[in-house]
C-alpha cells in the first residue's frame, strides 16, 4: 500500500512539473506576442506616415505641373500657395486630443472631422500625424471642372450624415481637399454600404478633377462592383448608381459603345430618366457620327460581303485569262512550221 502511495505522489509531482513547464512556455509566448504586437504598431505608424508623405509628393507634383503660378493661393505662412492640412487619424486618449473631434487646419481656418463614426477601438495604436499639402484651386485648364457630381446621385445619404463638411467641399469645388478627406475615411473601419458610397463619391470627385483622373475614377467603380458581388444585399440600391457612374467615365474616355452598354444596363430605378436618356442619345449620336465617317460612298453603301467579292473574282478571272493567252501564244510560236524551199532539180526544166 505504501509503494502505491509513493507511486501516486511521484506521478503527481511529475504532472506539477509538466504544468509549470507549460506555464512558463505560455508566458514566454505571451511576451513574444506582445513584443510582435508592439512592433506591428510601430510598422503601421511608419507605413501611414510614408503613405501620407507619398500622397503629399504626388499632389504637389500634380498641381505644380498643371497650375499656373498666377492662379495659386498666396498665403503668408505658405509662400508656395498650398494650404497645409495636419490630420490626426487615430490617437490614444493620453495624447491630449479627444476622440470626438480632431482638428484639421486649412490655412487660418479650422475644420473638425468626426472620427467617432469610424474609430471602433479607442485604445488602439497611435498612427501619428502627417502634413498633407492640399491645393484648394481647381485646375482651370480642364474642360470637366464644372461637371461636378450631381446631387441626385452623389454624395449618398449616409455620406451626408457622416461628413457634412465633405459635402460642402464638393459643392464649393475644392475637389483636392475633398479627395484627401475621402481617402482618410476609406482608411478607417467602414461598413460595406458606407464603403460603396465613399467609392462612388470618390469616383465622382475624380471625374470632376480632370481628364487625367478618368481611369482612376473607373477603377473606383470597379471596386464598388466587386463589393456588390460579395454582398448581394447591396445590388438593388447601388448597382444602378455604379453602372451610371461607369457609363459617365466611359463617355468621357470617348468609349461610347461601352458607355452605351452601361447606360442601358442601368434600368429605370435609382437614376433620373431624363439624364439617362440624354446620355444614351449622346452616345447614339457619337456612334452614328463614327459610322458615317467609315461608311462607303455611292452605290456600294448597301452591298453585302458576297456582292463585294464579285469584282475581285472578275478581276482574278481576267488576270487568269491574260496569263493563259500569253501561254497559248508562246506555245503557238513554238509549234509553228516553217516552209522549206523546194529543191532546184524539181523546179528546173529538163
Amino acid at each position: 500500500m505504501t509503494g502505491l502511495l509513493e507511486t501516486i505522489q511521484q506521478r503527481i509531482q511529475e504532472l506539477k512539473k509538466e504544468r509549470d513547464t507549460w506555464k512558463s512556455m505560455a508566458l514566454e509566448y505571451k511576451h513574444a506576442f506582445e513584443r510582435q504586437t508592439e512592433q506591428l504598431r510601430e510598422f503601421q505608424e511608419i507605413c501611414f506616415a510614408t503613405q501620407a508623405a507619398l500622397e503629399n509628393e504626388r499632389m504637389l507634383k500634380h498641381y505644380k505641373r498643371d497650375a499656373p503660378d498666377q492662379d495659386r493661393l498666396h498665403n503668408d505662412d505658405d509662400p508656395d500657395g498650398y494650404r497645409t492640412a495636419m490630420i490626426y487619424t487615430h490617437t490614444r486618449p493620453s495624447s491630449g486630443i479627444t476622440l470626438d473631434e480632431v482638428p484639421c487646419q486649412y490655412g487660418n481656418n479650422w475644420d473638425m472631422i468626426d472620427l467617432k463614426s469610424f474609430i471602433t477601438d479607442k485604445n488602439g495604436p497611435e498612427y501619428g500625424h502627417a502634413l498633407i499639402h492640399i491645393n484648394s484651386r481647381v485646375n482651370s485648364d480642364s474642360t470637366l471642372n464644372t461637371d461636378l457630381p450631381q446631387p441626385d446621385t452623389f454624395p449618398a445619404t449616409l455620406i451626408q450624415k457622416r461628413t457634412s463638411d465633405l459635402n460642402f467641399l464638393v459643392i464649393k469645388g475644392d475637389l483636392a481637399a475633398a479627395l484627401a478627406k475621402i481617402d482618410v475615411f476609406l482608411r478607417g473601419t467602414l461598413t460595406s454600404q458606407e464603403r460603396v458610397e465613399l467609392l462612388l463619391l470618390k469616383s465622382g470627385v475624380l471625374v470632376g478633377s480632370g481628364t487625367e483622373w478618368l481611369c482612376d475614377a473607373l477603377a473606383q467603380c470597379s471596386e464598388a462592383l466587386e463589393l456588390c458581388d460579395r454582398h448581394p444585399n447591396l445590388r438593388p440600391s447601388y448597382l444602378p448608381k455604379i453602372r451610371f457612374q461607369r457609363g459617365m467615365c466611359y463617355f468621357r474616355l470617348r468609349m461610347f459603345q461601352q458607355a452605351l452598354d452601361s447606360f442601358i444596363a442601368v434600368g429605370s430605378v435609382g437614376i433620373p430618366q431624363d439624364r439617362l436618356v440624354e446620355y444614351v442619345n449622346l452616345c447614339n449620336a457619337e456612334l452614328g457620327a463614327a459610322r458615317a465617317l467609315n461608311r462607303r460612298s455611292a452605290f456600294e453603301e448597301q452591298r453585302t460581303f458576297a456582292e463585294g467579292c464579285i469584282p475581285r473574282s472578275k478581276s482574278a478571272d481576267r488576270s487568269a485569262k491574260r496569263k493563259r493567252r500569253a501561254t497559248q501564244r508562246s506555245l503557238h510560236r513554238a509549234s509553228k512550221t516553217f516552209r522549206l524551199p523546194l529543191p532546184s532539180s524539181w523546179v528546173t526544166a529538163k
